[in-house]
């Protein structure tokens, strides 16, 4: 488990390195600190999958925590497929990276996206009674976060994942997590995210927020470097851990 593995590696760090004192948080803890929350919901889109991970006075609310299997590979998929069909060559990974980058944006209204489209050439999706035009690829394939089935995929949308991992939390702090949606991971840098997301959560309270800040791509590694910073007696130091072992870190950091 993650918290047997921060034991040993606290043991490795204390007796081999004899470094003076370590602190261990979560990717999703770093990325709440890069925006000054102690409360908040990280939706961490990845390249393998989404986990949305709620935050409160600090600490992961681990019961609450989702999983959905759509992120930032299920994007490049379905781009490819669109653009060369089942059998297109999609090795070239920094080609298809570049042009999420560049060219592919999420549409607030699909529907709505689809009837203002120019058309233009067609491209076969996989399905025989479906064609993508140049101009609809750029924002179909970004539709399976939010409509997983699709790309024929089982699991949670985004915003449904969303939606359960602050279901599962006490209604008390629910109001208070709506107002701190937070995006990170390099799969969240689409254009049109943030404006989609927060559409599709608005029922769900009329608090809702998602901040989707610019370096977001970085927010583990900014939140993180801000952690460094921080007053040295948070962390667990080299004299309590020769005096309470490896299990002070479950108190002090997890």
């Amino acid at each position: 488990s993650a918290s047997t593995q921060c034991e040993r590696l606290a043991e490795i760090l204390f007796e081999t390195f004899n470094v003076p004192a370590v602190f261990f948080t979560t990717q999703q803890q770093a990325v709440a600190l890069d925006h000054s929350r102690r409360t908040a919901v990280v939706v961490d889109v990845g390249h393998e999958v989404t986990r949305v991970v709620p935050i409160y006075e600090g600490c992961v609310v681990q019961h609450a925590i989702v999983r959905s299997e759509v992120a930032g590979k299920t994007v490049a998929w379905e781009l490819v497929r669109m653009l060369g069909g089942e059998n297109a060559a999609s090795d070239d990974g920094e080609a298809v990276e570049e042009l999420k980058r560049c060219d592919v944006y999420v549409a607030t209204d699909c529907e709505a996206e689809k009837e203002k489209s120019s058309g233009g050439v067609q491209y076969s999706s996989g399905n025989d009674a479906d064609n993508v035009s140049n101009a609809d690829y750029r924002f179909l394939c970004t539709e399976v976060l939010f409509q997983p089935s699709l790309a024929g995929v089982e699991t949670l949308a985004i915003h449904q994942a969303v939606m359960q991992a602050v279901e599962l939390c006490d209604e008390s702090i629910r109001g208070e997590l709506c107002s701190a949606i937070l995006l990170s991971g390099g799969g969240s840098m689409l254009n049109g995210l943030k404006e989609r997301l927060e559409k599709e959560l608005t029922p769900m309270a009329a608090s809702v927020r998602v901040y989707a800040v610019p370096e977001r791509e970085y927010a583990t590694w900014i939140g993180g470097s801000m952690l460094v910073a921080r007053n040295f007696n948070q962390w667990v130091t080299a004299e309590e851990f020769e005096a309470d072992g490896a299990k002070i870190v479950h108190s002090k950091c997890l």
